[in-house]
């Protein structure tokens, strides 16, 4: 088993027909051996971890910006990172963001870590995997993808990806 990092991030609100894709593709992944790195949002990272959890809680890595979000959606055997304690040092990852983010310096403090937890997510991935609606300019999403850019991590979006699983075993397998 390789046990390499992929980021499975995505928009919070995504279409009904995507949550069944997303799970199957998260199962998919820990059964290939690979750690789910996610932030646990609601929407894209909830749905690839409710598949990865079915088969093994242990594989996913759960970056959380403090240690009360979204607990409801935790498995018991997820690997919690707290971004505050894991950050690898923040001007690494500021210097990074600035280039990303237009505005990074005028976001308040709570919402740039949000964005360094995107940044700990991404870091060292193999790959990032998403359900991406790119309406927007700035949302977490468009910005992780902008992140791997910059990292040259490659982004697999699979929205409108007519078969998601075959391009993905094609990827990344």
């Amino acid at each position: 088993m390789s046990f390499t990092k992929i980021a499975c991030i995505g928009n919070r609100n995504i279409p009904e027909e995507y949550k069944p894709i997303l799970k199957n593709i998260g199962s998919y992944l820990i059964k290939k051996g690979f750690i789910i790195a996610s932030g646990n949002a609601t929407g894209s990272d909830e749905w690839f971890c409710k598949g990865g959890n079915e088969i093994n809680p242990t594989n996913i890595n759960l970056y959380l910006p403090n240690k009360e979000y979204n607990i409801h959606l935790i498995h018991p055997d997820n690997n919690i990172i707290n971004i505050k304690e894991d950050f690898l040092s923040l001007t690494e990852i500021d210097s990074v963001l600035e280039k990303v983010h237009p505005k990074w310096n005028e976001l308040r403090e709570n919402i740039k870590n949000i964005h360094r937890r995107n940044y700990s997510i991404i870091k060292n991935s193999k790959y990032v995997v998403c359900y991406m609606d790119e309406t927007s300019e700035f949302g977490g999403t468009i910005l992780g993808a902008k992140i791997a850019k910059t990292l040259d991590i490659p982004v697999i979006n699979i929205k409108d990806i007519k078969n998601p699983l075959e391009l993905i075993e094609k990827r990344i397998i």
